[in-house]
This record gives C-alpha cells, structure tokens and sequence, in this order.
C-alpha cells in the first residue's frame, strides 16, 4: 500500500504557523511522554526492541502504564502526521522552517508507519543533499525503515539491548567493517561514537551480521 505524498505547493503563511505551532506541541508532548516511559524503565525508548530485565523492579507509577500512554500519543500523533501530509505534503525545512520539520521527522519516526515513511524518505534526503536537516536524520529513517520491512540496516543507527544490558547494532546488510565507510559517505560519526551514546564502550554486531 503506497502513501499518496503530493509534491510540496505554496502554503498561506497563517497555516504555516498553524502547523508549526501544533507540530511543536504534539513533539513536546511526545518527547515528555517518552521521557516518563525511560524513568520506569530507563534502558528502554521508543525502539520495540530495546528492554531491561531491571524493569520489574521499579514502582509502577499512578494511572495507566507509560506504554500505554505513549502508544495512545503515537496513533493520535500518526493520525494527525498522515492527514497533514496529504493536505500539504512533507514538511520540508524551505516551507515550514527546520523546527517544524525536525519535529514532524520524530512523529514519523515513532510511527512505524511503513507507507508513510517509504513516500517521506526522498524528501527528507533533499533536504539533507542541501545542507538543511542533519545526516543523521536520513540515517535513522532509512534503517528503521528497512528494519519494519523485515530487511538488515545500513547505517547501524538501530541497536538493541542484551538480556544483560550489552548494547549491540542491529543486522546490517553489508559487511560490518564496511558500516563506518557508509556512515563516513552520509557525513555521520563513527559508530564507536555513536553507540558510546548509549553506553557501549565497544561496537558489538548482532550476532545474524556476516560479511
């Protein structure tokens, strides 16, 4: 099922501001929600994949679980992401202003929406060709899209949990010593840097990665 993304036209200001302004909110509030999920489970994000078996030990906090809530602020958000892009298209940086976009990109990150984010990518690799959006940005779609199609990914930037807590990349689709050539092609750091961030002290390859 494809996602019938038009192409970018002229938007009124006023409606620009309108999208700005909810896009900036509905981004707050999932930042906000995803930061209570990690204080009840700390090693976890927005990834399905990323668990610690610490979890059971931490306090349950009042009214309905953090999944819960997150994943009810994800559909709204994803309903409202699907409905705005086919009024007005991908929220590019040159229309709407890179705050606008970025947080548009973290709402389609955290959709999982496969027809959305396969009609988004070229656009948001435009912006990224043209200095605009960060590297990383295409990076994270373009994995985490080929990760919901049930391929390997290319950049590493998806990575997973141990049942010990041993940070590791997730399958990558080309021989891992070829990983940072890749990422060095798009203008991203190395990926011992990029899972220090995480913790790691060393880059662990899933164990399904072979040249």
């Amino acid at each position: 099922v494809s996602f019938p993304l038009p192409s970018p036209s002229s938007v009124a200001e006023e409606k620009v501001q309108e999208i700005q302004k909810e896009l900036w909110r509905r981004s707050q509030q999932d930042q906000a929600a995803l930061s209570q999920q990690r204080q009840r489970s700390p090693a976890k994000d927005d990834l399905p994949w990323l668990e610690n078996e610490s979890r059971a030990a931490m306090p349950v906090p009042p009214g309905p679980p953090a999944e819960i809530q997150l994943a009810d602020l994800t559909m709204k958000n994803s309903e409202y992401l699907r409905g705005l892009l086919l009024e007005v298209g991908w929220i590019d940086v040159q229309r709407f202003g890179y705050g606008a976009s970025n947080a548009a990109f973290l709402l389609l990150q955290h959709s999982w929406d496969v027809p959305m984010m396969t009609a988004v990518l070229p656009y948001l690799k435009k912006d990224v060709d043209r200095g605009l959006m960060e590297a990383d940005t295409y990076a994270l779609l373009y994995d985490r899209l080929q990760l919901a199609l049930g391929l390997r990914q290319r950049y590493g930037s998806q990575i997973a949990r141990t049942p010990q807590g041993e940070i590791f990349v997730l399958p990558v689709e080309n021989d891992p010593a070829t990983v940072d050539s890749l990422r060095r092609q798009l203008g991203l750091t190395p990926l011992a840097d990029y899972v220090r961030v995480f913790g790691a002290s060393t880059v662990r390859f899933s164990s399904d990665c072979q040249p």
